[in-house]
This record gives C-alpha cells, structure tokens and sequence, in this order.
C-alpha cells in the first residue's frame, strides 16, 4: 500500500509538472484565439467596454454589423461540402491490397458509426474561430458484457483544455511526447465515483487551477504519455528481428541499441490518481489540428482565419454605427430662433414633440422679429458610406475572398473571371485544409495501429465501401492455400504488414458535382450509347431532388443485374450463375480434351515430318553411295572388256566339235536372271554380262535404298555390254 501511494505522488508531481510546462507554453496563442474566437461568435463584443460606455452616455449609437462571421461559416461549410476521405495503402511486401481494401472499410465504418463528422466539424470551427482545435480516438469495449473493444473518434468542442508537448512541431502532432486534457466536473460525480479524497481542497495557489468552490467543481486531467525504454534489437541469421537474445549467438547476425515504446494514460485530479494504464498502441490517440501557423525562431504563433481583418471590422462597425447616427439626426428638424421669437414658448424645447411651432413675431418695443429658420440637412453622410465601403473592402482584401467567393452576384465580370476569383479564395486558405488533411492521416495511421492490435483473433466485422454500402467480411480466419487476401495461411490478416495513409484532395464537392454534369452533358451529346448501357449511374450523378432511389431501381429492373452489379443476393440469380459455372467447367472439360487431341495430332505430324526428313537423307546418301559405285563399275567395265578381246575358243573346241558350230559369247555367259537383282538386263545380247552386276551386298540390301534406286532410273549403274562392243572382239 505504501509502495501504490509513493508512485501515486510521483506521477501527481509529474503530470501536474507537465500540466504546468504545456499551460505556461501555450497561454498567449489560447489567449490570443479566445479574443478572436469570442469577437466573431458572441454578441457585443466587437467593441471594447470603454468605448461602448463612452458612446452610450453620449447618445450614440453602438452597432455590431459581423461581416467577419459570414466569412467563417462560407469556409466551414465548403469544408464541410468536400469531405475528405482517409484511405490505406499497401507499404511492405508483407502488405496486400485486398487486405488495404478492407481497412479502408473499417475506417469509413469507424467513421459513420462514431458520428466522425462532428468532431471534424468541431475541429474546422474551432480552427477557423481561434487557431487551433482537436481530434480524439477512444478505445472501449462494445458492451459491457464484451471483450471485444472498437475505437471511436470523439469531438473535442472546447480546444483551449488540450495542451500538447511543447517540443511537438510537427502539424499533425505525431513527434509530441505527451497530450494532457482538461475537463471541469461535478465535485459530487467525483466523490461519488472515486471518493471523498479526490476532491479534497487543494492548496490555495492551486485553487484556480484544480477546483472551483464556488462552482463546486473539479479539475480532471487526462495525460497520455510515451515512455520509451532502451532495448537491443537482434538481427537473426533467418531475417528476423526480435528484442530477446536468443540462447544460441550462433543465431545472430547483427545487434543495434533500439528501444521499446509504450503509451501510458493517467486520469487524475488535484491530490489523487484516479486511473492509470497502457493505452492500446503506442501513439497518441488525440490529434491537433493546426489553422495559420507561424515561426518567429524558437517562438510558435497561431492565428485565426479572421485575426488580421478584426481592425477593419472595427471601423466597419464604427462607421456604420456613424451613418446610423447620421441619418437619424437628419430625421431630426433643428431651427434657428432668435431668444425674442422663442420667449415663454414651451415648444421650442423640443421642436420636433409638436406639429405645431408659434413664436414671438414682434419684440418688447413692437418691433418685428425674424421668423425661425429651418436648418439644412447634414451633409457627411457621403464621406461616411464610402469610409464604411473602404473597410468592407479591406476585410475582403485580407481575407482575400472577393464577392464571387462568397457566390455574390458579379454583373461586369465573365464567368471564367469568376471562377478565377473563386480559386484564388480556395488558394488563398488552403493551409487550414491541407493542415486538416496531415492531422486526418494522422487519425488513420493511429486507427489502423488500433485495428491491428485489437482485431488479432477470427471474427465477422462489418465494413463500408465508397458507394456507402456495407457488408460482413472475414478477419483472421483460417484456411488453406494461397490467394488474394490469405497471408501464411490465414484469410485478411490484420496483424501483420506496414500500411500508410493517403488522402484524396480536390475541388469542393459542388464544384466536382457541376463539373461532372457539364462533363457528362457534353459527353452524352457525342456517345448516346452512355445513356443505354447505365442509365441508373446517370440519374444518380444528375440528382438534385429526393425521388433519385425510387427512380434508380424502377430503372434497374429491366436491365442485366450483372451489369448494376445487384443480383449477388437474389435466389434466381445465384441459381444462373450456379448453372453458367456448370456451364464453364464443362467447356473447359472440352477444351482440355481438344487440346490433347491437338497435341497428338502434333505428334502424328511430327512424326511424319521425320519420316519424310529420313527419306531425304536416305535418298541423299544413296545417291551418293551409287556415284561411288558408278565410278568402280566403269573400271571393272574396262577390265572385263580388255578380257574378252584377249579370249579366244580352244583348239579342242575346234577339232572335236567342227561339225557343231561353236557357242557364242552370249551361250557361254547366259545364267538365268536373279530375283531381286539390282540390275535388269533389256535383251539377250546384254545377259552374258549379268554376273558382272554387283549384288547386293556390294551395294546394300536395304529395300529404301532399292526403291530409291528404282524410281530414278538415272541413278542405275552397269547395264551390260552393248552388241557393238561384243563384235568389236
């Protein structure tokens, strides 16, 4: 118990030190922007007391004609016409789009469901009125009887009670250390809740600051602080990171000196800690939102969007308050009469009282007396209406937003100078909406930081496209195989990848919506087929009245739902689309098939194109084979002819058979032809020549080789001796 209250004194002397350091830094811009947010909100306060006393007593008038308020809400409300849209994208290759997609559904559900819009309103007037506004995120549990916790943004209205880091220079507040929020509370509702000791009277220096008794209130401070602890990060030899030392060095790449962060809240009052633990991620959950900011060194200025046109305001106000005056003294007749004309005459105390007027016309001695005069009209009411013109348009030149700007009527000015003067207003100002965009990013970054550390487990989460349709998607659910979304196994995996924020900028929505109708006009005029194919997006994108759903989906149902992109929940369609993806699989069964039977056909011809491509070859190296056998035959031919002419019939033959003549050459040669020969003899005369053919085996036995030999008779060799070399013996 000794060591809980100890710590509790630290951290009272520590935050309400904060407190101290973050108020002393702030003081002069609160101060400065409470002047400005007061003169342009509340009534009478565009004049100084003194002055409106002064002027009172003397009987004049003291108008207060706000034409700087009229300003301000032309620019909140343009914000508020171009809504800015907070988008995740995809930054490591750990990330996935789909997943990026789904974020951007969380955010905008976040949004719709906390009533986003309000707090960035309040931040927008807070900034435009006084410099300076803010944004929170609040993380609870969605009942109470649920573990389950969704983050909210919340409005801060009262912008003076949030004191940031002083060091923070940053505008969207993402380098400051700490954020301390004041609110005011019933003294009672605190005693009650967290007892009689955290209302206890403080000290009296510490009176104003903590507790009012008079109010019977209290002083709660919220403070969210970062508090970083040095840790060494360990590169591991597999590429990851991690800040426990392994057992095994062996494991460990490389080190470095890093450190841990963690964001602590605290909720206490004057003497007691009320609260105190870690905040979900470790990012401040209350953003800034800067207007005009300036430097001057180490010296920090923050102004309003109307703090340079207060002085002529002023004399706006004064010369009009003049002209009033003016012209109610010219209502007024005023005379001049003589003493003698007015003597013991009551009604020329008051003049103007009596419709009437009698005066002296003769003196004591019956001398005549001039009639009463009646005094001109005062002529300093020209001066007057062009002094208060000038400083109307000083406020116009300082705020740089002419009449057009405030969609004035501009009769000597052409439509493009128009919109030239509009743009340059919208220029002019757009440091409060860029600074409101870098603050709105900031708001995403530490939302999706949220939705990762909260939504780590399966579950069914709603989301909101950007058509404003929602629908039930799944987180962190289990499944098998690879695809779109599905990271390590697990399908829309929150908990894992770095994304960063982008917001889309441009025009102001009914600038966007004018341009789009003239687009789109111009566009039918060339392409009526527009009109056919979407109808229904037509309508919508022309609408100005409240009939537009009634009259998108009477026009929807005589078109294709898989053109509007509707019929995903209706039973007949689902059923169609069941039977095309029958329809499908069964063509992709015939296509794969036909395409085997290609593939074999491919096959059978290749085949015969290397059948075809042996031929060829075959056919070239016969040729070349006989032109070798050609030149021997024609050798052997020449031998076998120098034989016959040397042979010569024996003596025997021509003493025992003198009666029988002998037998010719062709007699002795003559063998019966050979089936299969290579050779053909053409006549009998040619036959004793045949043995001389070479055989088969000489040449080859190939039955290619012999039809190739047969078919190009140019290719056969020896045919036999002709009849004249036979009788040239």
């Amino acid at each position: 118990m000794t060591e809980k209250k100890e710590k509790d004194t630290d951290i009272l002397e520590r935050v309400r030190k904060l407190c101290d350091e973050a108020e002393d830094y702030w003081q002069d811009n609160f101060k400065r922007g409470e002047e400005d947010r007061k003169f342009v909100t509340l009534d009478k306060t565009q004049w100084s007391e003194k002055d409106r006393k002064a002027r009172e007593n003397d009987g004049l008038p003291t108008l207060t004609i706000n034409k700087l308020r009229t300003y301000c809400k032309q620019y909140i409300n343009t914000t508020r016409l171009n809504r800015q849209q907070i988008k995740a994208e995809p930054v490591d290759d750990v990330a996935d789009p789909a997943i990026a997609k789904i974020l951007n559904g969380l955010l905008r559900d976040t949004e719709i469901s906390s009533g986003a819009e309000n707090a960035y309103d309040a931040a927008v007037e807070n900034v435009v009125y006084s410099s300076f506004g803010a944004i929170r995120i609040h993380v609870d549990y969605v009942s109470p009887d649920s573990f389950q916790q969704e983050p909210k943004i919340m409005a801060i209205h009262n912008a003076d009670s949030v004191y940031f880091d002083p060091n923070s220079k940053e505008l969207d507040g993402s380098d400051a250390r700490y954020v301390v929020l004041k609110t005011w509370v019933s003294k009672d509702e605190i005693a009650d809740q967290y007892g009689e000791d955290a209302v206890n009277d403080f000290e009296s220096d510490d009176q104003n600051t903590w507790s009012n008794r008079e109010d019977k209130t209290v002083c709660i401070a919220e403070c969210f602080e970062l508090q970083r602890t040095p840790r060494t990060l360990y590169l591991l030899i597999d590429g990851t990171t991690t800040f426990d030392e392994p057992k095994d060095t062996s494991l460990i790449h490389d080190k470095r000196d890093s450190y841990s962060e963690v964001c602590w809240w605290y909720k206490l009052s004057g003497s007691k800690v009320l609260e105190n633990r870690e905040f979900v991620v470790p990012m401040l959950p209350i953003v800034p939102v800067y207007g005009d900011v300036t430097w001057d060194g180490e010296d920090r200025y923050c102004f309003s969007l109307i703090h340079f046109a207060k002085d002529p305001q002023k004399l706006y106000n004064l010369w009009k308050s003049s002209e009033a005056h003016q012209i109610t003294e010219g209502q007024r007749k005023q005379y001049m009469v003589s003493l003698e004309a007015s003597r013991d005459l009551p009604e020329w105390s008051d003049p103007n009282a009596y419709q009437v007027l009698r005066y002296n016309h003769v003196d004591d001695q019956n001398a005549p007396v001039p009639p009463p005069q009646l005094m001109p009209a005062m002529t300093a009411l020209t001066g007057i209406l062009n002094a208060a013109d000038g400083a109307k348009q000083s406020i116009e030149e300082i705020l740089n937003m002419q009449p057009a700007a405030m969609g004035e009527n501009v009769n000597n000015q052409s439509g493009k100078a128009i919109s030239l003067l509009q743009q340059r207003a919208d220029v002019s100002h757009f440091h409060i909406a860029d600074n409101l965009n870098k603050s709105l990013a900031q708001i995403g970054r530490v939302l999706i930081a949220i939705y990762q550390k909260v939504y780590t487990v399966p579950l069914i989460k709603r989301i909101t496209g950007e058509d404003g349709k929602t629908e039930r998607v799944q987180i962190n659910h289990q499944t098998g195989g690879q695809g779109e979304g599905i990271i390590d196994g697990i399908l829309n995996n929150l908990t894992v990848g770095r994304y960063d924020i982008r917001m889309t900028t441009g025009a102001s929505y009914i600038s966007q919506r004018q341009e789009n109708k003239q687009a789109l006009t111009q566009l039918l005029q060339f392409v009526p087929q527009i009109g056919q194919a979407a109808p229904d997006l037509l309508v919508k994108a022309f609408d100005d009245g409240n009939m537009l759903d009634d009259i998108v989906e009477r026009i929807k149902k005589p078109l294709n739902p898989a053109l509007t992109q509707d019929g995903e929940d209706d039973p007949q369609m689902q059923a169609v689309m069941q039977q095309y993806q029958q329809q499908m699989q069964q063509l992709q069964m015939q296509l794969q098939q036909a395409m085997a039977q290609v593939e074999d056909k491919n096959a059978e011809r290749q085949a015969k194109f290397e059948i075809e491509q042996l031929k060829a070859e075959t056919t070239l190296a016969v040729a070349q084979i006989n032109n070798v056998a050609k030149a021997e035959l024609e050798e052997l031919k020449g031998a076998i002819n120098l034989i016959l002419q040397h042979m010569q019939p024996p003596q025997e033959w021509l003493d025992t058979n003198s009666q029988q003549p002998p037998p010719t050459q062709q007699q002795i040669y003559q063998e019966p032809p050979q089936d299969g020969g290579f050779f053909m003899p053409e006549d009998s005369q040619q036959a004793q020549q045949q043995k001389f053919v070479p055989d088969d085996g000489q040449i080859g036995s190939d039955t290619q080789i012999m039809a190739a030999m047969q078919q190009d008779p140019e290719l056969d060799g020896f045919q036999g001796i002709s009849e004249q070399e036979e009788n040239g013996q």
